[in-house]
């Protein structure tokens, strides 16, 4: 019974000193979290972005004003770490947006206006419903209607579509 209990109670210890290791791993240092919720300016969401994409929030910042979308900045930031992780000329994954093969765009700050300008056209389609703008985003517009007609049915059920 004793061993037992001696193996029970290693096991906790053992338990309790991953706990911290495993905090560590969600939060690794090449990782920023953002959370920007000021009195004037109101952003959507809490991220963690590499440092690759961070970089890159000024431009975001610019042409997400430039498209009206300012409160996203965050999701698209969180949208290009899922693209590209920021590792790629084309950050945003947009060259197919402008009908050119996939990675065509060398320049970053090309990738990142035209990816703000088809998320501000998806995100309008999609009624500001960011979770399927975000769908959109790489289905295509079409995947829009067929979900707001019905035609989703249960393959398109709105908790599943959460980031």
């Amino acid at each position: 019974m004793k061993h037992i209990s001696w193996v029970s109670a290693s096991g906790l210890i053992l338990l309790l000193l991953m706990i911290p290791l495993f905090m560590m791993m969600l939060n690794p240092t090449n990782m920023e979290e953002n959370a920007f919720h000021t009195q004037d300016k109101e952003e959507i969401g809490t991220i963690m972005v590499s440092k690759e994409v961070e970089r890159y929030r000024p431009l975001f910042e610019k042409y997400a004003k430039k498209y009206g979308v300012e409160k996203l900045v965050n999701i698209l930031m969180a949208l290009t770490m899922q693209e590209s992780g920021g590792r790629v000329p084309d950050v945003m994954q947009s060259s197919e947006s402008l009908g050119l093969p996939p990675n065509t765009i060398t320049d970053p700050e090309q990738s990142i206006d035209a990816g703000v300008r088809h998320f501000k056209a998806v995100y309008t389609s999609a009624k500001s419903d960011v979770d399927l703008a975000l769908q959109a985003y790489n289905f295509g517009g079409g995947f829009i209607t067929w979900v707001q007609n019905g035609k989703g049915g249960q393959v398109y059920v709105k908790s599943r579509a959460r980031i």
